[in-house]
């Protein structure tokens, strides 16, 4: 790769990522279909380390080469000086990431897919106003370093927004969800059912007394509790020392029946590769077991500042 040969002519390593992307997205706002749009996007991205320090340019030109590379080594001179390695080639789990199914989804079949979920909701509560949005890409993405790593591979990710809102003189009841996959799936109507299945549930009214009561999350409600972990294992946060669990690693901190695995290895999953976006191979990850907190979430970046090895 040329690219990759003119950079490490004047750095010690070199990392380049190029990224190609479609995007269709269909929309409906208050039972209607309000429009599409198909979007095309490509792109290279380079990381070089020069004299121990990490330098960054992107361009979308590519016939730009010459100015990213001046760019990327500019860069270098102002950068931070890390430890940072880029990874060798390494064996990776194969992860089910493309289907076809997905990429030859028409914009004609994802407003169908949307109209069928206006009408399934519509069916059982007509006085609703139901927005969706429904989005298709196809993705390919390769990189290159000068350690020999090429990694390359499709993700075909189709994700659901689905938002019923349901006014009754006073009283608002408004339904979000979302649901994300790259696997094809038939049942693409389930989320729609279980809208259906709240909005019947919310014809019962109830009168609720001051007081200490029990509260049940559902999954996807449950997420809200999770975001505060996220930030306190995230290894930037880690790193700079603004975490309050950075100090806890091995602690129990939780109950018992808490755990919390990141795992990038699972078929079909929007979030799932063989390898991440710098090349390291994916892996099941525990965060937290039983309620002890096991380990954190670093980049090659904030792994190196922190002293921990991704490899």
């Amino acid at each position: 790769m040329e690219l990759l040969k003119q950079l490490h002519a004047s750095a010690e390593q070199v990392e380049v990522v190029e990224i190609q992307s479609e995007s269709t997205l269909v929309n409906f706002e208050s039972n209607r279909l309000k429009g599409s749009q198909v979007e095309e996007t490509r792109g290279t991205a380079v990381r070089v380390v020069r004299s121990g320090r990490l330098g960054f340019a992107a361009s979308t030109d590519a016939g730009a080469v010459d100015r990213l590379v001046s760019n990327a080594l500019e860069s270098a001179e102002y950068g931070k000086s890390i430890p940072i390695q880029f990874p060798a080639p390494r064996p990776a789990p194969k992860v089910f990431t493309f289907d076809p199914a997905i990429r030859d989804l028409p914009i004609s079949r994802l407003v169908e897919m949307g109209q069928e979920m206006v009408d399934a909701i519509l069916t059982v509560e007509p006085a609703a106003k139901v927005m969706i949005k429904l989005e298709r890409g196809v993705q390919h993405m390769t990189l290159d370093n000068q350690a020999g790593a090429h990694i390359s591979y499709d993700r075909t990710p189709l994700s659901i927004f689905l938002e019923t809102n349901l006014v009754q003189g006073e009283d608002i009841l408004m339904l979000e969800a979302q649901t994300g996959t790259s696997a094809w799936d038939r049942d693409y109507l389930e989320i729609a059912r279980q809208q259906v299945e709240l909005l019947q549930q919310a014809r019962r009214r109830t009168t609720v007394h001051s007081g200490r009561m029990p509260v049940l999350f559902t999954p996807t409600g449950a997420l809200v509790l999770a975001f505060p972990l996220m930030l306190g294992i995230d290894g930037k946060n880690v790193y700079t020392g603004i975490s309050p669990v950075a100090a806890k690693l091995g602690h129990k901190l939780f109950d018992s029946e808490i755990s919390v695995v990141d795992d990038g290895t699972l078929d079909g999953r929007i979030g799932s590769a063989s390898y991440d976006d710098e090349g390291v191979a994916h892996r099941r990850n525990v965060l937290v077991e039983q309620g002890v907190l096991k380990s954190f979430l670093y980049d090659l970046k904030t792994a190196a500042q922190s002293g921990d090895s991704m490899m």
